[in-house]
C-alpha cells in the first residue's frame, strides 16, 4: 500500500475529538478563550498529538496554529508555574555543570536564577518535570518549576556552554576507535623522503621494482575483479530480496506514533545554493511539527549564514553555529548539533541535495516495521546533472554500480556497508550508542558504517532517491576523490589496530571483505599506472616486465586484463538499467577505462595528505551549474 500523508487523518480525527480535561485539552480551551486559537485548529492540533510523537505545544507552534510565546504563557498557567522571558533569568551555571551541557540540551531544560534571586528548573514541557529534576543536585524543598520557550532554554545553554559542547563534538569518540592519534609528518621533509626514496629504487634496481609492482597491482586486480563479480553473483540470486529490502511502499503500522525526524546539513561556503536549499528542503512530505531540519554553519561563515536568512527559513528549519575550534569538519560539526536534535531518527543531508519529497515517510516507515538491530537506512544518491559532459556521466555510471549493484549485493551477503555520507538515517539511541561520529575522519561515513557492524548493528537499503549535484569538472573531481580516499586510509588504520579484534567482530570472510573495499581500492588506484603500461604490449611497444616475466603468465595477464574490464562494463551496463532513465548513458559505459584513472591523481594526493595533513577537509564547491532535478 502506497504511504499517504497523514493530513487526510486529521480531518476525519478533529471533529469527534473533544478538549477534555487533560493539560492539552486545557491549554488548547486556554488559547481558545483567549482568541489565540481557532477551535478548528485546536481540535486538529489535539488530533494530530494523538498520532504524532511530539508535544501539543510544538505541534501548535509549527504548523503556524499559535505563536510560541502565547503557547508556554499559557501553558505556565496551566501548570501554576512562572513564565520567564529573555532577560528574566540567567542560567546557574555552577548547577548546570554538574547536570551536564547534554542532559540540558536534549531534554530542554535548564537551572536558572531570576532577577529576585529564587532557583528554578526551567522546562519548555513542564510535564517531565518529575521525571527530569530527580537526576539534578536540587533540593526537594528548593526545586520549582518555570516555563522558558525551548528556543530560549537553548540558546541560554550554548551562551555559557558552546564552548564545552565544542570540545565534546571533537574528542566524543574514544580515541581507540578515532583516528585523531595519527602521527603528522612534516610536508617538506615527507615530500623529500618519498623523491629520495623512490629515486634511490630506481637507480638500483628499475626493472626488478617495475615487476614487482606490475605483480602486486595485477594481484590487487584480480582482488577486486573477483570481488566485483561475487559481490553482483550475489545481488543477481537474491535479486527479488533486495527489491523487498530496499523498498518502503507501506505505510507505518496505524496504532503507531509517527516519530521527530531531525536532519542535519553542514554548510560551509554554500551562499551559491543556500536559498535552493531551503526550496528543497520545504518539498518534504512529513508533517512540520516533526521536521527538525537544522542547517549547520561554521563560525566564520558568516555569508552562508547570510544566505540563509535571505532565503527566509520556515520555522521547522533553523540555524546553528558550529564554534571554530583545533578541526573544521563535517562530522565535527554532526557532533555539535546531535545533543540539540529534537528527533529520535537523525538523518543526514548535503548541501545540494533533491531527496524525493516521500522519503522521510519511507525511512520512517522501514524503521518502525524493522529490527531493533536495523540502526541504519541509507537511501540511493543518483545524479540531477547527469547531461552536463562526460565527466558527469561517467560519475553517474560510477553511482549506479555503487548504489544500484554493489551495496545491495553486500546487504545479500550481510556484509558491513561502508555508508554514503548523504541521505542515510539512524537511530538516535544508536548513534548515541557508538558514540557517534569520529570527528577527525574526512570519511567519515564509511567509518561509522564499519563502527556499527562491529557493535552487531544492521544497515540497511531504501528504495528511495536523492539527487545530488555531480562533481563534473576535473580538479575539483579530483580534490574530493582524494578526500575519499584519505578517509578510506585513515577509517583502515583505525580498523587494523587490532586486526585479532576485527575478524571477531565480524567474522573472517567480512574481514577478508574489508581488505578489499578499503586497502584493495585504495592500493588499485594507486598503481593503476603500473597496470596502464602492459596495454603498450599490445600496440608492440616496450613494457619493462616482458623480459623477466614467462611467456604464459603476460598471456594469462591480458586474459585478467580483459576480462576485468568485460566485468567493469557489463556490471556498468546492469547498474544502469536497474537505476532506469539512462538516456544514452549505456554508449559512455565503455569510456569508464578513461575515466578511473583520474582517481590514481587523488590516491597519491591522499596517501600525500595522510602523512601530511589528515584532518585536512578538501571542500568540494556545490551550486556551480544550475542543473533542475528531473531534467536528466
Amino acid at each position: 500500500m502506497f504511504l499517504r500523508h497523514n493530513s487526510d487523518k486529521y480531518q476525519a480525527l478533529s471533529p469527534a475529538i473533544p478538549f477534555g480535561d487533560s493539560k492539552d485539552g486545557l491549554l488548547t480551551k486556554e488559547l481558545v478563550k483567549a482568541n489565540l486559537l481557532c477551535a478548528a485548529d485546536a481540535k486538529r492540533a489535539l488530533a494530530m498529538s494523538a498520532i504524532h510523537d511530539a508535544s501539543l505545544p510544538d505541534i501548535l507552534i509549527f504548523n503556524g496554529f499559535c505563536a510560541g510565546k502565547d503557547v508556554y504563557k499559557n501553558l505556565a498557567k496551566i501548570w501554576n508555574a512562572p513564565f520567564l522571558e529573555k532577560g528574566q533569568f540567567e542560567s546557574d551555571v555552577e548547577t548546570l555543570r554538574k547536570i551536564g551541557v547534554e542532559f540540558c540540551l536534549r531534554n530542554k531544560c535548564l537551572p536558572i536564577i531570576d532577577k529576585d534571586g529564587n532557583q528554578f528548573f526551567a522546562l519548555s514541557q513542564p510535564d517531565k518535570f518529575d521525571d527530569l529534576v530527580q537526576f539534578t543536585p536540587f533540593k526537594q524543598k528548593t526545586k520549582k518549576m518555570a516555563v522558558v520557550e525551548e528556543n530560549e532554554i537553548i540558546d541560554t545553554v550554548l551562551q555559557n556552554q558552546s564552548e564545552d559542547l565544542a570540545n565534546l563534538a571533537t574528542l566524543s569518540l574514544k580515541a581507540s576507535q578515532s583516528c585523531r592519534d595519527f602521527k603528522v609528518y612534516d610536508p617538506t621533509k615527507t615530500a623529500s623522503v618519498g623523491i629520495i626514496a623512490v629515486f634511490t629504487a630506481i637507480a638500483l634496481a628499475p626493472t626488478l621494482l617495475f615487476t614487482v609492482l606490475f605483480c602486486l597491482a595485477s594481484f590487487v586486480l584480480l582482488m577486486n575483479t573477483g570481488f566485483k563479480l561475487w559481490v553482483t553473483a550475489a545481488f543477481m540470486r537474491g535479486r527479488e530480496l533486495a527489491k523487498t529490502s530496499t523498498s518502503a511502499i507501506i505505510s507505518p503500522p496505524e496504532n503507531m506514533r509517527l516519530p521527530t525526524v531531525s536532519i542535519l546539513i553542514p554548510l560551509f561556503h554554500e551562499t551559491d545554493i543556500a536559498e535552493r536549499l531551503v526550496i528543497r528542503m520545504a518539498k518534504i512530505r512529513y508533517p512540520p511539527a516533526l521536521l527538525d531540519i537544522m542547517f549547520l554553519v561554521e563560525e566564520a561563515d558568516h555569508a552562508t549564514k547570510l544566505a540563509l536568512c535571505q532565503a527566509k527559513v520556515p520555522q521547522n528549519m533553523r540555524i546553528i553555529t558550529v564554534p571554530d575550534g583545533p578541526i573544521r569538519t563535517k562530522p565535527r560539526a554532526m557532533n555539535y548539533a546531535l545533543p540539540l536534535c529534537r528527533g529520535s531518527i537523525i538523518g543526514i543531508y548535503d548541501a545540494e541535495d533533491a531527496p524525493e519529497s516521500d522519503q522521510i515517510l519511507k525511512i520512517v516507515a522501514k524503521f518502525q516495521t524493522s529490527s531493533p538491530k536495523v540502526a541504519c537506512l541509507q537511501a540511493r544518491l543518483d545524479f540531477y546533472n547527469t547531461s552536463r559532459n562526460w565527466l558527469a556521466r561517467c560519475f553517474t555510471v560510477e553511482y549506479a554500480t555503487w548504489f544500484c549493484v554493489i551495496l545491495p549485493g553486500l546487504q545479500c551477503l550481510k556484509m558491513p556497508i561502508p555508508l554514503g555520507g548523504t541521505s542515510v538515517f539512524f537511530r538516535r539511541n544508536v548513534l548515541e550508542k557508538v558514540g557517534a561520529w569520529d570527528a577527525h575522519n574526512v570519511t567519515e561515513d564509511a567509518d561509522l558504517g564499519m563502527r556499527l557492524a562491529r557493535n552487531g548493528f544492521k544497515t540497511e537499503l531504501v528504495n528511495s532517491t536523492t539527487y545530488e549535484e555531480a562533481n563534473c569538472r576535473p580538479w575539483p573531481w579530483i580534490k574530493q576523490r582524494s578526500r575519499w580516499l584519505k578517509g578510506y586510509g585513515l577509517t583502515y588504520f583505525v580498523m587494523m589496530r587490532k586486526p585479532l579484534q576485527l575478524i571477531r567482530d565480524v567474522g573472517f570472510i567480512n574481514f577478508c571483505g574489508v581488505q578489499i573495499l578499503f586497502l584493495g581500492t585504495l592500493t588499485g588506484f594507486i598503481l593503476a599506472p603500473v597496470l596502464l603500461s602492459f596495454w603498450f604490449l599490445t600496440m608492440g611497444l616496450p613494457n619493462p616486465s616482458a623480459g623477466m616475466l614467462p611467456q604464459w603468465l603476460l598471456w594469462a595477464l591480458l586474459f585478467l586484463f580483459i576480462m576485468a574490464e568485460i566485468v567493469t562494463i557489463s556490471v556498468g551496463l546492469l547498474s544502469i538499467s536497474i537505476r532506469g532513465n539512462a538516456k544514452g548513458l549505456g554508449k559512455w559505459v565503455p569510456t569508464m577505462h578513461f575515466y578511473f584513472p583520474m582517481a590514481s591523481i587523488g590516491a597519491f594526493k591522499a596517501i600525500y595528505e595522510i602523512a601530511t595533513a589528515p584532518f585536512y577537509w578538501d571542500k568540494t564547491q556545490h551550486g556551480a551549474f544550475h542543473d533542475e532535478v528531473g531534467k536528466n
